[in-house]
């Protein structure tokens, strides 16, 4: 999916994208009765703990995808970096959900668009050091930006550090990161320990 920008606004704040060829403009709102919510044309739904929970739909997702898809568009925003689209494609497969690629708009996704407006072409001739996933690293390397390796490029530091939600976080990744000593490019802000067993880290 395409992002073409961000709108912020006193008291709400919005993003402009295409999909399937077509514009949309989204601010945040509060949907109000049911009769409004069935003349909608356009759903846009976060994942995890809203169509299910780790591997399981929550009661009433499949029949509410079925009815919203037959009378509009179904997108699925996410902004857990650890996982590319091919990878929410086959998590939605085990879970019996029908989807195309170009039905989802991540975090990543976001980068993406935020890299080639903020840097352009240029940036792609350099090197950048991902902190993330490999699923998240390949999404990146699909869409044409060049990854720095320590064991190939370790005679040039990269040019950008990029950090990621890292299900695969190793102590090396973060020695390298406080050795490049490079401000990151962070996805994925939340409350800090969110979710964690035994509370918050400091």
């Amino acid at each position: 999916m395409k992002v073409n920008s961000y709108i912020e606004a006193p008291g709400s704040a919005g993003v402009s994208f295409n999909v399937a060829g077509l514009d949309y403009l989204c601010y945040n709102q509060v949907m109000g009765s049911e009769d409004a919510l069935k003349r909608k044309k356009l759903y846009l739904l976060d994942l995890d703990g809203t169509l299910y929970i780790d591997d399981r739909l929550i009661d009433g997702a499949a029949d509410f995808l079925r009815d919203a898809g037959s009378k509009g568009r179904v997108v699925y925003l996410s902004n857990n970096s650890s996982r590319g689209t091919d990878s929410y494609l086959k998590k939605f497969r085990r879970l019996g959900i029908d989807a195309d690629a170009d039905d989802f708009l991540t975090s990543a996704d976001a980068l993406i668009h935020y890299l080639k407006v903020s840097y352009g072409p240029g940036l792609k001739k350099e090197k950048i050091y991902v902190m993330g996933t490999g699923s998240f690293r390949k999404q990146l390397e699909d869409s044409g930006y060049v990854l720095w390796d320590e064991d190939r490029d370790g005679g040039k530091d990269p040019s950008m550090v990029i950090l990621g939600f890292d299900r695969e976080l190793t102590f090396r990744k973060l020695e390298i990161v406080s050795r490049l000593g490079l401000p990151p490019h962070a996805l994925h802000r939340d409350q800090p320990g969110l979710g964690l067993p035994g509370g918050l880290l400091s």
